[in-house]
């Protein structure tokens, strides 16, 4: 820390001096008295401001958090020399909000003191914690020194995850136990068909009601329930944005919220990210799986390229057999269109979720405007008829609506494709 002298040094030897001159020029002896004062404090100013050294650590009583929560930072205070007063301002980042940002303190030599404030999650991200600006003033306040410390604590925010009533079901189970009813039959609970009994039928599957309503054995045959694979795939190679908000920020919500519900419903969820580079995780269940999962999305950005794989650079892996395809995509880059449209090429049970980017857009400003944006919504309509056509489920999601809503419009329609199939 670098000592530097105050306006209050100055004044005092100003005042000093003038006392002094004036008291030897008007041969006043009251005049010289009166200097006594301030240069005595000049003096105590000049031997407890030599050393102006502050010990902080910082430290966030959480590591994860969620957005609209409070959380506390404690920063600690030691002076490493005299007393001194000190003047401390939380330095947060775009995101985080502190509700005293700004504290003045006196610390004791060797004493040190803890200062608790109370900081806001206003957007998910992973944030970087600990930056502070000190001013040190000693106690006359005669000398005053200043620092900055670097962020030495990592803070996840994640979205929040509102409860969702439905999810998507996938075509096809896998063998796991789960929540999803499979079109196999086998032991399960929800009743599939009744049949006459056939030697070698296991006697706990006879319905008793019906055998007495016949007058010979009738088996109950059952859906079991199983569990599906789920993979998220994110689209984040553009996106329309309007100050802090964006498509990305839809997709990240919407990929929360998803991975939430599919992993309380005992699925297994992966994750698949394109962008400039390809991104995934594979598909897993369970707490650590969901933390893996958010992690994964709070370093989603948005990373534009000239080199782009494709469809053909998403790893084997990243998408198991059977799996369910949830697309995330404002549909802006029509490599990504293509790269959706690959998929459901190879008979991939997918869906697309559609971050509208209309409500990031500005308002169009004159008649040649207008009617650039109904050509371009003219387009849109069309890329969404050849998913559409395809069987591939495409529903808009705008951000005044609730996710439940576009998982809504995504269900009638897969549930009367699967009738028309059928």
């Amino acid at each position: 820390m670098t000592r530097r002298p105050t306006y209050r040094l100055g004044a005092y030897v100003a005042l000093a001096v003038v006392a002094v001159v004036g008291g030897l020029a008007l041969a006043r002896p009251e005049l010289v008295a009166l200097a006594a004062s301030p240069a005595l404090l000049v003096g105590l100013g000049l031997i407890t401001g030599r050393r102006l050294d502050v010990g902080v650590g910082v430290a966030v009583d959480r590591q994860r958090g969620v957005e609209g929560q409070d959380l506390e930072l404690l920063v600690t205070l030691t002076a490493i020399g005299r007393a001194a007063r000190v003047e401390v301002a939380i330095v947060l980042p775009n995101g985080l909000t502190a509700i005293d940002d700004a504290v003045i303190v006196r610390l004791e030599a060797g004493v040190a003191r803890s200062l608790r404030v109370a900081v806001r999650c206003e957007r998910w991200g992973a944030y970087r914690l600990g930056a502070v600006r000190l001013r040190v003033v000693d106690p006359y306040g005669m000398f005053s020194a200043t620092a900055a410390t670097r962020p030495t604590t990592t803070l996840k925010v994640y979205p929040q995850a509102p409860v969702l009533r439905r999810l998507l079901a996938p075509l096809e189970t896998q063998l796991q136990l789960g929540a999803v009813r499979s079109r196999h039959r086998a032991t399960g609970v929800e009743l599939a068909e009744l049949r006459p009994y056939i030697p070698g039928d296991d006697a706990r599957a006879i319905s008793w009601r019906a055998t007495a309503r016949r007058q010979e054995l009738w088996v109950a045959e059952r859906h079991p329930e199983r569990s599906g694979d789920v993979v998220l795939v994110l689209d984040t190679l553009a996106e329309a944005r309007a100050g802090e908000a964006g498509t990305l920020d839809l997709a990240v919500r919407a990929a929360t919220v998803l991975l939430s519900g599919h992993l309380a419903r005992r699925d297994r969820v992966g994750i698949v990210g394109l962008g400039g580079t390809v991104t995934w995780l594979r598909p897993g269940m369970g707490a650590v799986q969901r933390y893996r999962l958010i992690d994964a999305l709070l370093s989603s950005r948005i990373l534009p390229t000239a080199v782009w794989a494709g469809a053909a650079g998403v790893p084997v892996r990243a998408l198991p057999p059977q799996a369910l395809v949830i697309g995330l995509s404002p549909l802006l880059d029509a490599r990504v269109v293509a790269a959706f449209a690959d998929l459901a090429g190879r008979s991939v049970d997918m869906a697309l979720v559609e971050l509208d980017p209309d409500a990031f857009l500005p308002s169009a400003a004159d008649e040649a405007d207008r009617l650039a944006r109904r050509l371009w919504a003219l387009e849109r309509d069309n890329v969404r008829r050849r998913f559409l056509r395809r069987g591939v489920a495409v529903a808009p999601w705008r951000p005044h609506e609730p996710f439940e809503t576009a998982l809504t419009r995504m269900e009638a329609f897969r549930r009367t494709t699967r009738r028309a199939s059928a």
